[in-house]
């Protein structure tokens, strides 16, 4: 058994990579204190080709687990879908499921989304329709969360102004979000 952290982040990982380390006075054991060790995969520092070099579930997770921001992370899930549609059933099952768990955070725990996702990622659609797509889902979750932001300002009594300089919403949001809340505009 190997322990291995596979580390995506975007600052230097920093935390210390033996037992011993976090022991308070483990030196003080010298050779008689237990210090499991992990290796460290930083995949920032992993070049692609590399991970593309070979065509396993592990390869095209961490390849996708190189992307956060929403334009890349589309683009590796699609590419990372059709390589792993020529594995067999219960590694593109297993795929599948990871990236699920992946979306369900990034898209807030919201299933319908997460597995809209995947529908797209999986069916085979084309690439310009897959990216429009999962761009589209993000910004309407980010424009879902946005408003209920600003539906929770005004109901905190701060005017317009204030809201637009906090959220660097347009007025018609505000406006709109007064309308859901029956409050007339001001």
């Amino acid at each position: 058994m190997v322990p291995i952290i596979f580390y995506n982040g975007a600052e230097e990982w920093t935390a210390v990579r033996s037992l011993k380390e976090y022991q308070k006075e483990g030196d003080l054991f010298g050779e008689h204190i237990l210090n499991l060790q992990y290796y460290l995969v930083d995949l920032n520092a992993v070049e692609e080709e590399y991970i593309l070099s070979t065509n396993t579930v592990l390869d095209n997770i961490m390849y996708c687990d190189k992307f956060r921001m929403k334009e890349q992370l589309a683009n590796a899930l699609r590419k990372a879908f059709k390589r792993v549609s020529v594995l067999d059933k219960q590694e593109q099952e297993a795929f599948r499921g990871w990236v699920k768990h992946i979306l369900m955070e990034v898209c807030e725990y919201k299933e319908s989304v997460a597995d809209e996702i995947i529908n797209w990622a999986g069916n085979g659609v084309d690439d310009m329709s897959f990216q429009y797509n999962i761009v589209r889902m993000f910004e309407k979750e980010r424009e879902e969360g946005r408003e209920i932001i600003v539906q929770n300002l005004i109901k905190r009594g701060m005017t317009d102004e204030e809201i637009r300089s906090i959220t660097e919403c347009r007025q018609q949001t505000i406006d709109e979000s007064r309308k859901k809340l029956g409050m007339n505009m001001c």
